[in-house]
């Protein structure tokens, strides 16, 4: 049903479509203009919950081997792409992806807004430091990457973010982004009961949306998938007469254990890969993944 809304943290629209209620009864808003999906309870402000989060893992942080190795190979292919290698990546987290750079032969800089991981950072000796992204000034020596992983969900005002990323991009420089897709197959079958969906994750983005807001900001896409299989659409699929928080709970567990399981395993990791080529191909996988570059 039409409703008057909170304003779209996209486009600032004050009128959507009220979608079915979330994973754990939150509702979410359908912008009748941009056609962004949000939580219409979302702040202007850094999230506290952020940095609750990553204070759960009190007995230090372990990084992930699988994490690690992906990490490498995507540094590698990006240094078949990037001429320069000056990286900033922004909400950095336990800082993998500047350790990976740094191991590459990258010069590496992170930046996040939560204490508890810079701490653990620092103490690691990973160049990553408490730090606003827009304190970066444009007038500072341009990057020639700059990563936003799994980012953009998190905050408000997108079009900002991809815009003060063009101010620091070098000419040849790459934006390098992810986020869940709305589109998926995992939100289609498990609908509500998605657990992408959290008070944490306040938009919801398709590849076609992500290059709109892109493309108004002076950036063009050089390359956007869809990728990774929901293994908890399939179990729902398989078993369904089992029940969600059956199921939902186990899905982080059963997506490391399918990880763990391709990597040791070539059939699987063929499996894998074409797995993802089908959920490319119908814009069905669990994650966008995109590069950005200055139009």
């Amino acid at each position: 049903m039409l409703t008057l809304v909170s304003p779209c943290l996209n486009c600032g629209d004050d009128k959507g479509t009220e979608l079915e209620m979330g994973y754990r009864g939150l509702s979410l808003i359908k912008c009748d203009s941009c056609d962004l999906v949000y939580w219409p309870g979302w702040s202007p402000v850094f999230d506290v919950s952020h940095d609750a989060h990553y204070g759960e893992f009190t007995d230090g942080y372990v990084p992930n081997p699988i994490t690690a190795k992906g990490l490498d190979d995507l540094f590698l292919t990006l240094g078949q792409e990037i001429p320069g290698r000056r990286v900033l990546d922004v909400g950095c987290g336990w800082g993998d992806a500047v350790d990976a750079a740094n191991r590459a032969g990258w010069d590496a800089r992170g930046i996040d807004l939560s204490s508890t991981v810079i701490s653990s950072c620092r103490a690691r000796g990973v160049n990553c430091e408490l730090f606003d992204f827009f304190d970066v000034s444009p007038d500072e020596k341009n990057y020639d990457l700059i990563i936003m992983s799994e980012l953009i969900e998190h905050v408000p005002f997108p079009k900002k973010w991809f815009s003060h990323a063009r101010t620091l991009l070098s000419e040849n420089g790459i934006l390098y982004m992810t986020t869940p897709n709305y589109s998926s197959l995992g939100r289609r079958v498990l609908k509500k009961d998605w657990n992408v969906i959290g008070e944490g994750h306040i938009g919801y983005y398709s590849p076609k949306l992500l290059c709109n807001i892109a493309s108004d900001c002076g950036l063009e896409a050089v390359h956007i998938e869809a990728r990774n299989p929901s293994i908890g659409a399939i179990r729902k699929l398989l078993t369904p007469g089992k029940t969600p928080d059956t199921f939902l709970t186990s899905q982080y567990d059963l997506n490391q254990k399918v990880r763990q399981l391709s990597s040791k395993h070539k059939s699987l990791g063929v499996a894998k890969f074409l797995a993802n080529k089908a959920l490319n191909a119908t814009g069905l996988g669990e994650s966008i993944v995109a590069k950005f570059r200055i139009r």
